[in-house]
């Protein structure tokens, strides 16, 4: 469950890809933003949003990930999905008050 702080919720998203798995992580010094997009979509109620295009990188101890903001606009149930060079998956976030 999520919980935003104002009318919208703001969340950094990190993204891996298996393409590199030669690599640790994301090769962050090859694609330095990354053409993943982000988008979501309301399950409950109309609504949805997009983010990323380009995204950025991020380095971390677990290595490198892609980094994508994102806005989710109301309170509710939310599918977040991520496309990334014909890959793709998604999960589902609750946001509450």
């Amino acid at each position: 469950m999520l919980r935003p702080t104002g009318a919208t919720l703001t969340v950094k998203t990190f993204w891996w890809s298996r393409e590199f798995a030669h690599e640790p992580g994301f090769p962050g010094l090859k694609e330095p933003q990354p053409l993943i997009k982000v988008t979501g979509r309301r399950l409950d109620a109309p609504g949805s949003f997009s983010a990323g295009i380009p995204g950025t990188h991020a380095l971390a101890d677990f290595g490198t990930a892609m980094l994508v903001g994102i806005e989710i606009p109301a309170i509710g149930c939310w599918e977040v999905r991520a496309r990334y060079k014909g890959a793709e998956v998604a999960y589902v976030a609750l946001v509450e008050q």
